[in-house]
């Protein structure tokens, strides 16, 4: 099996990165499916991990709280 750590911390630190810069900032709130809301940075986080585990592991299905089945 591939190491699966190394893109797990980068994906970690890069959405890190995304939620820091933007801490304490305004940001827009919606309401998803369900009722649960979510602000633009929290997708902007989400999208982040997912492109870097999809660097790696291109044929992986991904699960993703804020967006649903990333399965594109």
């Amino acid at each position: 099996m591939e190491n699966m750590l190394e893109p797990a911390v980068k994906a970690a630190k890069e959405a890190g990165k995304i939620l820091e810069d933007n801490f304490s900032k305004t940001n827009p709130i919606t309401l998803k499916e369900g009722g649960s809301f979510v602000t633009e940075i929290d997708k902007r986080a989400e999208s982040k991990i997912i492109s870097v585990i999809r660097e790696k592991f291109p044929t992986h299905s991904i699960n993703a709280e804020e967006s649903g089945l990333a399965d594109e």
